[in-house]
């Protein structure tokens, strides 16, 4: 029951998340659409950029995808970066001893999504051909660790 379970919410989770995606880039292109064409409609778009962003990875060879999504998790990476520098020095930490319980139910889908980087250990511990496993589990803690703050707290700045 569960693996069952574990299952369902894997597939939920993800299921979520390539709906936002694919809905945001839809809306994104809207926004770039609608200084050229008025009047398309959002779902069109949705539709548009999964069909390019799927034809891309189903066309395109394991190395250039890989390349692809390096670059763009340094970007992300650097994005986050200029962030934490622009916003850091605004900070309030007495805002952190402040506690509002119902407004804490909407953080739920934060938590939630801080979690769904854990995927991502797996493929990184496969990449390294599994030498030797002690590296790779001290490797797997640290990523396991890091792969829960750093979205965390992009989340919450």
């Amino acid at each position: 029951i569960g693996a069952f379970s574990s299952g369902a919410a894997y597939i939920g989770i993800h299921y979520a998340l390539l709906v936002a995606y694919i809905s945001q880039g839809g809306r994104i292109l809207g926004e770039w659409t609608d200084a050229v064409v008025s009047g398309v409609p959002t779902w069109s778009l949705s539709v548009l950029f999964a069909s390019v962003v799927g034809s891309l990875m189903y066309f395109a060879s394991d190395e250039s995808v890989k390349k692809v999504n390096n670059a763009l998790v340094a970007g992300l990476v650097a994005l986050f970066g200029g962030l934490l520098v622009t916003v850091l020095p605004q900070a309030v930490p007495e805002n952190l001893l402040h506690q509002d319980i119902p407004q804490a139910i909407s953080a739920i889908p934060v938590l939630v999504l801080s979690l769904v980087f854990h995927n991502i250990v797996p493929s990184v511990v496969s990449q390294l051909d599994g030498k030797e496993y002690v590296a790779c589990e001290r490797f797997s803690r640290r990523c396991y660790d890091r792969s829960t703050r750093l979205p965390l707290m992009a989340l919450n700045v």
